[in-house]
């Protein structure tokens, strides 16, 4: 395996995350053939994809990052070559080296909040097959969580009709809140598979939580087969998410709640990750339940 390249940026004030740093191979000293020095001028922190002309931009690389702080709010991304700008990964910057993958046409942001003189170090490796690999052997499938949000723009009341027609919302995906909404007036249960999105076979956790109610909201879990339903809470308070329910993948989930006033917005959201069967019974069998 070929050894890393190491490019030490040097800056007097923060990056900014957002600015093309338009230095070259040439801007930098060079030690070991490996080591590469530089300062970095003016407003600057977003890097392209063949860093600096050191490396190809068409190719994979493994990138380990490190700056001289441990200041939460200094992190690094990996921006895509998509037009909408969407970014594949995010790490809080430390003087830990943290590795992320960067593919082909992806750049590097770097944005930092220290008020001050940094130091970023990066790592950097082209990958092989083999590399990738190793790579992928070392990093799990992320099981990403869900977040639903139904707005009652007139203050529509939640009713749970367990056994009448099932209501399945049509949600959107919003980019800046990371929700997917509906501003739907439904009513009735609505299928665990409707809001899951897994593969039948998996249940999920989930909470939900109210928001301009008159603190009368129900939480209620309906048998897909009976429609014999068990209240799981009751009285929730604004805000405040409910304890966390398993709701099997044939189970319907059924709200409840009427406004503070006639006709005032009231929303509902609620959260969601995947459970699969082994590890909710191992758990269970862990506690003894």
């Amino acid at each position: 395996m070929t050894e890393p390249i190491v490019i030490q940026l040097d800056k007097e004030a923060d990056f900014d995350g957002v600015s093309p740093i338009t230095l070259t191979r040439d801007s930098f000293t060079v030690s070991g053939q490996r080591y590469y020095k530089t300062s970095v001028p003016g407003p600057g922190g977003l890097i392209d994809a063949d860093l600096f002309g050191l490396f190809t931009g068409n190719s994979p690389k493994l990138v380990g990052i490190a700056s001289s702080s441990w200041n939460p709010k200094s992190v690094a991304r990996i921006i895509t070559s998509s037009t909408t700008g969407t970014f594949r990964e995010e790490i809080d910057m430390t003087p830990y080296v943290q590795h992320v993958l960067m593919f082909p046409g992806d750049k590097l942001a770097i944005k930092t909040e220290d008020g001050g003189r940094v130091q970023v170090i990066l790592v950097v490796n082209e990958l092989n097959e083999g590399d990738n690999v190793q790579y992928a052997l070392g990093h799990e499938t992320n099981v990403q969580w869900r977040r639903f949000r139904i707005v009652r723009s007139t203050g529509t009341a939640f009713a749970p009709n367990p056994t009448g027609t099932m209501w399945e919302p049509t949600f959107t995906w919003a980019n800046q809140t990371n929700l997917l909404i509906t501003h739907d007036d439904g009513t009735g249960p609505i299928p665990a598979t409707h809001l899951t999105l897994y593969p039948r076979h998996q249940g999920c956790y989930l909470a939900v939580r109210y928001n301009g109610t008159s603190g009368n909201g129900r939480l209620h879990i309906v048998d897909g087969e009976t429609r014999s339903t068990w209240t799981a809470e009751t009285a929730m308070v604004d805000v405040k998410w409910s304890k966390v329910q398993f709701v099997s993948h044939d189970d319907l989930i059924a709200l409840e709640a009427s406004p503070a006033m006639a006709g005032q917005r009231m929303t509902c959201d609620l959260e969601l990750v995947r459970v699969q069967p082994g590890d909710r019974l191992r758990g269970r069998y862990a506690r003894g339940d």
